[in-house]
C-alpha cells in the first residue's frame, strides 16, 4: 500500500513537472517510454495485482496528459511556422513624386510697408505725441516706454546729450491696434528715440560677510554704474 501511494504521487509530480516545465522532446521521450514499459512493472510481486489494476488507469492518464503537453508545446512552433511561410516579402512602395513649387510659393513673405504698418496701428486717425507706446530692449532688459518716460540701464557708452536710436523694438501699440516683432519689429516701421541725460552711481549696497567663533568679518560696498534716459519720440518711420 505504501508502495502504491508513493507510485501514485510520484506519477502526479511528473505530470505536473512535465505540464509545467518540460520541452516537447522531453515529453515525447517519455511518452514512449511509459508506452514501452507499464508503471505496474515497478511495484513489489506483492502488490502487483492490485497495482496492476490500479495503476493502469493512471498511467494512460499520465500518458494521455504527456500527449497533451506534446500538442499544446508544438502548437506555437507550428502556427509561426505557418505565419512565416505566409508572410511574403512586400513589393516596395514607390516613393510619392511631390510636384516643384511654383515660384510664388517658395518666395519669402514680403515685409509690410509703412503704409500697412500704419493702418494696422492707428487706421485713419492722425496719432499725438504720446498716443503711441513700444516695448524696448536694452542691456538684456526690456522696458515699456512711451514719449517724456525716464528710464534708468546699465552703463551706456555714448557722451550725455546725446540722442540715440532704440533699436531693438519687440512691441509697438495703439489703442487702435498692436505690432509685434517676431523677435523684433522691423526697422523701417516704428522708431524709437532716447536722449542720455546723465551717467551716475546707484546707491551704496551694503555686502558684510562674518564667520563666527572664526575671527573673520568682511564688509563691503559696492555702487553700480547707471545711465538715465529720457524717451523722446515713439513713432512712425513715416511720421
Amino acid at each position: 500500500a505504501r508502495s502504491l501511494g508513493m507510485q501514485r504521487l510520484c506519477v502526479r509530480g511528473s505530470q505536473l513537472l512535465l505540464q509545467r516545465h518540460c520541452a516537447q522532446p522531453v515529453c515525447q521521450v517519455a511518452a514512449a517510454a511509459l508506452q514501452r514499459l507499464p508503471l505496474s512493472t515497478q511495484c513489489t510481486p506483492a502488490v502487483s495485482g492490485l497495482a496492476a489494476q490500479r495503476s493502469a488507469p493512471l498511467s494512460l492518464q499520465f500518458a494521455a496528459a504527456v500527449r497533451r503537453h506534446a500538442s499544446t508545446a508544438s502548437a506555437p512552433t507550428s502556427a509561426s511556422a505557418s505565419r512565416s511561410a505566409s508572410a511574403a516579402p512586400a513589393t516596395k512602395k514607390a516613393a510619392p513624386t511631390t510636384a516643384p513649387l511654383s515660384t510664388a510659393a517658395a518666395a519669402a513673405p514680403s515685409k509690410p510697408t509703412s503704409a500697412e504698418v500704419a493702418s494696422a496701428l492707428c487706421g485713419d486717425v492722425e496719432l499725438g505725441p504720446y498716443d503711441m507706446f513700444a516695448v524696448v530692449q536694452i542691456g538684456g532688459k526690456q522696458y515699456k516706454v512711451r514719449a517724456d518716460d525716464v528710464i534708468v540701464t546699465n552703463r551706456l557708452a555714448c557722451d550725455v546729450g546725446r540722442v540715440i536710436r532704440l533699436e531693438k523694438v519687440l512691441l509697438a501699440a495703439t489703442k487702435y491696434g498692436t505690432l509685434l516683432g517676431t523677435p523684433l519689429v522691423e526697422r523701417d516701421a516704428v522708431e524709437v528715440y532716447a536722449t542720455v541725460i546723465e551717467h551716475t552711481l546707484t546707491k551704496k549696497v551694503q555686502v558684510f560677510k562674518k564667520k563666527r567663533r572664526k575671527g573673520y568679518a568682511r564688509r563691503q560696498g559696492h555702487r553700480q554704474d547707471i545711465t538715465a534716459l529720457r524717451v523722446t519720440a515713439v513713432r512712425l518711420c513715416e511720421q
